[in-house]
């Protein structure tokens, strides 16, 4: 096993021409926003060697969790520095933004131990729609196919349309809604303040001051990752309101991903393809088994994911 320090000297001398291998002892590193002073950095042009040296130095600093990762590549795309790296067999990429007050920007992705994520959960998904009497062919049939890219699709230029960028994003009546990061009480708050008229399940919730659109029915889009743990518990906290309210709310699961082509390998998902194919999975459950659709999601969680992250209060 390399040192992070040696690793890190190797690494400015030949980032060019070799992949590197950062390792430390555990197995987890949590999503965080890096700051740098565009100081820092040599002159306007943001090479490579620093962009790599900024990665280990913040891993190395923020004592990040991380057991054998590899980055694989680094690539500038219009001012963006994207770093891709695998761990045990995904690809992950961790953007790297320069902004116009001349701070770089490196958002960490969330990188889960295996004893959270099933490293089986192929077939714990399987499992789990077995137990619900789902056809699992036919639910692949449908994810696979344009059917299921096309409706991905969907999601991805709603996500582009309303600027979103990190898991969970909660919209109400199509506007952002901050709530989803205090908990299903705070959401069912924002939920009855959309209403017109209120319902009796909103009976002595306080209305919050938020400048929500009033419907008749609220629309409330959940804009999730499949397998970012925030995601997974915004899922879990919205839940009990979906069961509360009926379909006195429009309730929809919408997934964060870019869709290039017309298959799944065409996919870029945070994390990775695994991501990208469990999204489909999902999408093809809520045509097919609409009824049964939380059922599932709730017992993939819990059974597949071990109930996502301890705290509302992040994202991926």
């Amino acid at each position: 096993m390399v040192e992070a320090s040696k690793k890190k000297s190797n690494l400015l001398e030949s980032c060019r021409e070799n992949p590197w291998i950062v390792s430390t002892g555990v197995l987890a590193i949590v999503v965080i926003l890096l700051l740098i002073p565009f100081s820092s950095l040599t002159g306007n042009v943001v090479s490579e060697e620093k962009v790599a040296s900024t990665f280990l130095s913040y891993l190395t600093s923020a004592g990040a969790d991380i057991n054998s990762v590899e980055v694989t590549s680094i690539v500038k795309e219009n001012g963006l520095y994207k770093i891709s790296f695998n761990y045990e067999g995904s690809e992950y990429p961790v953007p790297f933004y320069l902004t116009e007050n001349g701070k770089m920007i490196g958002q960490m992705t969330l990188i889960q131990s295996s004893s959270t994520v099933d490293s089986s959960s192929d077939s714990c998904w399987e499992k789990i729609a077995s137990e619900l009497d789902f056809d699992i062919d036919k639910i692949s049939s449908f994810a696979y196919s344009s059917k299921g890219i096309n409706l991905l699709k969907e999601d991805s230029t709603l996500t582009s349309k309303y600027q979103i960028t990190g898991s969970p994003t909660l919209m109400i009546n199509n506007k952002k809604s901050s709530s989803i990061y205090s908990g299903t009480d705070a959401v069912k708050s924002s939920i009855c303040s959309s209403f017109k008229n209120l319902p009796k399940e909103c009976s002595g919730v306080n209305i919050t001051q938020e400048n929500l659109t009033k419907t008749d029915k609220p629309v409330v889009d959940l804009y999730v990752m499949s397998y970012c743990p925030y995601g997974v518990r915004a899922e879990n906290n919205l839940a009990p309101l979906v069961k509360l309210f009926g379909n006195k709310v429009d309730f929809n699961i919408r997934f964060i991903a870019q869709v290039q082509g017309d298959s799944v390998e065409s996919i870029d998902s945070l994390h990775g393809i695994k991501e990208a194919k469990e999204d489909l999975n999902q999408i093809a459950i809520m045509e097919l088994y609409p009824e049964k659709f939380w059922d599932y999601l709730n017992e993939f969680n819990n059974v597949c994911y071990g109930g996502g992250a301890s705290s509302s209060s992040g994202s991926c």
